[in-house]
């Protein structure tokens, strides 16, 4: 009976020592990333933002790293991966405070696809956006490395005025 328990608390320690190892290594290559982006090494960067998103999608760091990922094949035009990423984030990440943002993405993307029908849909769910009127009013950094709140407010204010 002894030698159970001691084995049950063997064991319980060893789990926990490797989950703090785990979340330091996330820790890390996050932060690598954010460093490839400063330098303006974004191949780098996309490795270590797409191996946390392969990696657990429950991660501390997923959300960030997945529309970071997505907003990154945006940019060099690679609208099929861009969009497949931007749908994923969307899916796996629902009530996410950059899903507005996402959103305006995947409407850009229809737009250049030129998909009326998606089109159509995107506007009318972006018109459905409780948090739309209140996202532009801070003016710090998104969460996305890339672009920086008043671009992005631009890029969304120009989609928008479409709508009127």
């Amino acid at each position: 009976m002894q030698k159970k328990i001691f084995l049950a608390i063997a064991l319980l320690s060893l789990l926990s020592f490797f989950e703090p190892a785990h979340a330091s290594s996330e820790r890390q290559e996050y932060r690598q990333a954010l460093e490839g982006v400063r330098s303006g090494n974004s191949n780098f960067a996309i490795m270590h933002l797409r191996n946390i998103v392969a990696r657990d999608s429950r991660s501390r760091y997923a959300e960030k790293s997945l529309f970071a990922t997505a907003e990154y094949y945006f940019h060099i035009a690679d609208y099929r991966d861009s969009f497949g990423y931007f749908v994923r984030f969307l899916s796996e990440f629902p009530e996410s405070r950059m899903r507005p943002f996402a959103m305006f993405y995947l409407l850009s993307l229809a737009r250049h696809s030129d998909n009326p029908d998606s089109v159509k849909q995107l506007e009318n769910s972006i018109r459905k956006l409780k948090q739309s009127v209140f996202l532009f009013k801070d003016k710090r950094n998104t969460a996305s490395p890339h672009f920086s709140a008043e671009n992005i407010c631009w890029f969304t204010l120009s989609i928008r005025s479409n709508f009127i």
